[in-house]
């Protein structure tokens, strides 16, 4: 088969990119190779085919029909042609960045002493900035070196005649770009530390905190943002925190490239999480109304898609706050963007978790008796859904049948974390003493309120205790 470094990296090309890596490859100016353009092009067939593999051996027998395989000519050109493609890449991005393609034009051009010329780029530099939406932290980078070029340029012609240079406004946005940095790796490390138990070691942090709060800077979005995520990281108690950070998201979200963006609203929806995990519920309408900004903006989309992860919360959430209209509507309108081998499962289960919620309890049974399961976790959460739709229909019979293969299941298959397992297992334990709490005392009811609270790891403990308080 094909080397798989190269082909994994062209098969990352859409169509699009395709045509214009040929044209490059195709260029004498980038390879003087033709055997390399009818090597490309016999993978870019092979590409567009959807085949699953390619041999080598038939490949070189059309590059070369009269000439034996030599596989260490093959993997030479398979090198080579991937380091054209890596090549094309970094120049396509860079040409995608405006402002740091003119800056380097403007120093070239200062520098051969090019002044029509570096005048001209100049003011289409002006224009470009004027219609740049982006002030992300790359934005005030290359903002610095354009103006240090400036003042490069006019120290050169003018500086003796007139007092203008620009020596000033390119250190600030040098100030911006350093801030907005810095402040975003303290956010990632205090993350890592919380999840990951990493320790990142981020310097000079007090001193920014103080520069970084001055009004000058809190104007800029990138720097102001991540110092308001830093303030919900280290003084969580503060709620106002969170609502500013949620107003400046919300009033800069086109600023940034969307996967910024995303990673800047996943810390807002994490402290809605860990409040509504402390006992704060009315952060689960402000999780629900962070998610539909991202469906608004499409920032939960990454290159089209959506993560299955994403589409299971959002349903969850606005489950929560009583949006079963919205909730439909969403299941049903962003399942094509779901990975296509989750599309039929991750529908039916969305919508059989929307009907339980809306208490159609034989719609949920229709759909989930034909879902076939291709991941753990889809059986987990399929299977403990009808665990809990047999239980409101008081389907006793049915529910020991179902609970019985479930703990049979959770013990045998070998793909269930112990943490897992050990959660379902004592959902499973409580819901049979739940069951039997009509025959014995009431005192029972309470001292199994208590079990439950204390219970660790448990899977739908607040399920469990509201089963429990309509049966007290």
């Amino acid at each position: 088969m094909i080397g798989s470094k190269l082909l994994t990296l062209l098969k990352t090309f859409n169509k699009y990119e395709l045509n214009r890596l040929r044209k490059y490859v195709e260029s004498p100016f980038f390879n003087e190779n033709d055997l390399l353009v009818d090597l490309f092009d016999l993978l870019d067939k092979f590409l567009r085919s959807n085949r699953e593999t390619v041999e080598q051996e038939d490949i070189w027998a059309k590059m070369f029909p009269k000439v034996p395989y030599d596989d260490t000519k093959f993997r030479r050109f398979c090198s080579d042609l991937n380091k054209l493609a890596q090549d094309f890449l970094a120049i396509e991005d860079f040409k995608s960045q405006p402002l740091a393609f003119e800056s380097y034009q403007l120093r070239l051009l200062n520098s051969k002493g090019l002044d029509k010329h570096y005048l001209a780029v100049e003011r289409n530099v002006e224009r470009v900035r004027e219609k740049l939406q982006l002030r992300d932290a790359m934005y005030y980078y290359n903002n610095a070196m354009l103006e240090y070029e400036k003042h490069v340029y006019l120290e050169k012609h003018s500086v003796m005649r007139t007092k203008k240079i620009n020596l000033s406004s390119a250190d600030f946005q040098l100030d911006c770009f350093f801030l907005s940095l810095k402040l975003k790796n303290y956010c990632d490390a205090i993350n890592y530390k919380n999840i990951l138990n990493i320790d990142a070691k981020i310097g000079i942090i007090d001193e920014l905190l103080e520069i970084a709060k001055m009004e000058r800077y809190q104007a800029i979005p990138a720097v102001a943002i991540y110092y308001q995520i830093l303030l919900t990281l280290i003084e969580r108690d503060e709620e106002a925190h969170f609502f500013n950070l949620k107003r400046l998201l919300n009033a800069n979200n086109f600023k940034f490239q969307q996967q910024e963006m995303r990673n800047m609203y996943i810390f807002a929806q994490n402290y809605c999480i860990k409040k509504i995990n402390t006992g704060n519920p009315d952060y689960y309408r402000e999780l629900f109304e962070i998610y539909q900004i991202l469906i608004e903006t499409n920032i939960i989309l990454n290159k089209g898609i959506i993560v299955p992860w994403d589409y299971k919360n959002i349903t969850s959430v606005g489950l929560r706050v009583g949006e079963f209209k919205w909730v439909e509507k969403f299941v049903k309108n962003f399942n094509q963007y779901l990975p296509r081998d989750h599309q039929k499962n991750a529908l039916t289960y969305n919508l059989a978790i929307l009907h339980f919620y809306k208490k159609d309890y034989t719609e949920v049974i229709s759909l989930l008796r034909d879902m076939s399961y291709k991941d753990v976790f889809d059986a987990l959460q399929g299977r403990w859904l009808l665990v809990k739709t047999y239980y409101e229909l008081d389907e006793y019979d049915a529910l020991d049948a179902l609970i019985d293969s479930f703990r049979i299941f959770l013990r045998r298959n070998k793909s269930i974390s112990k943490s897992y397992q050990k959660m379902y297992l004592n959902a499973i334990k409580f819901l049979q003493k739940i069951m039997k709490i009509p025959y014995e005392s009431k005192g029972s009811a309470v001292k199994l309120s208590i079990l439950i609270k204390e219970c660790n790891p448990i899977a739908e403990r607040s399920w469990l205790l509201q089963k429990l308080e309509e049966i007290r």
